[in-house]
């Protein structure tokens, strides 16, 4: 498994390392950790869904999970003529943040059924070491098979980009267009380009392997 250390959060540096779940012990300088994918089960070894969007802010409700409930109403709330984000129902999926494997805590989409966007959160397991909360977030474009959801190839989206690719980006767009075009913190490659089977057969990957962090505040 692999996971990101936020050397410098301002600075940009990243730093990865191909770990198990004793990951190492954070530096002076950091103290973000998240696996790189989402997973089957709750031993983090079968991955799903690539990470492509971190949420980074100062402001948390109350609660262990008290930031990804925070981005999850965000996410409910944006302003998107097409669809209508809200919560989200889907199969459990798991990451791992700080050496612990847990269950994402919540899930949106822009509708019920596919076709549709759908990301799920987790969030890490403490603060880094600048104050800051995150919340990975796994989005994707899904449509119905024979099989049940499945996330497209670029050859099946006429040269758009694969479902992971295309997930990200309207996310990422809807996210500014409803909270300010100053909420793209940066983007990072991680090379997280691994491709998914999916159930009838499609691989679909992350292609370009970058990740995009949004601010909430």
């Amino acid at each position: 498994m692999r996971y990101r250390d936020l050397v410098s959060l301002k600075a940009g540096v990243l730093a990865s390392a191909a770990i198990g779940l004793a990951e190492r012990a954070p530096s002076a300088q950091a103290d973000f950790a998240s696996s790189d994918y989402s997973f089957t089960g709750g031993t983090c070894t079968n991955r799903v869904d690539p990470v492509t969007l971190v949420f980074i802010g100062d402001g948390a409700y109350v609660g262990t999970h008290g930031y990804s409930e925070r981005v999850w109403d965000l996410l409910n709330g944006m302003a998107d003529s097409q669809h209508n984000w809200r919560n989200a129902n889907g199969s459990a999926q798991y990451a791992s943040s700080h050496g612990v494997c847990t269950e994402m805590e919540r899930q949106s989409a822009s509708g019920d059924g596919a076709p549709r966007y759908h990301i799920r959160l987790n969030q890490t397991h403490h603060r880094d070491l600048n104050n800051h909360f995150e919340a990975v977030g796994t989005p994707h474009y899904e449509v119905d098979t024979f099989c049940g959801h499945a996330v497209p190839p670029d050859s099946a989206t006429a040269g758009d980009g694969s479902g992971f690719v295309l997930a990200r980006g309207h996310i990422k767009n809807d996210w500014l267009s409803a909270y300010g075009s100053g909420k793209l913190f940066r983007s990072d490659y991680w090379g997280n380009t691994e491709p998914q089977q999916q159930c009838n057969g499609w691989y679909a990957a992350n292609s370009d392997g970058i990740v995009y962090w949004l601010e909430t505040n």
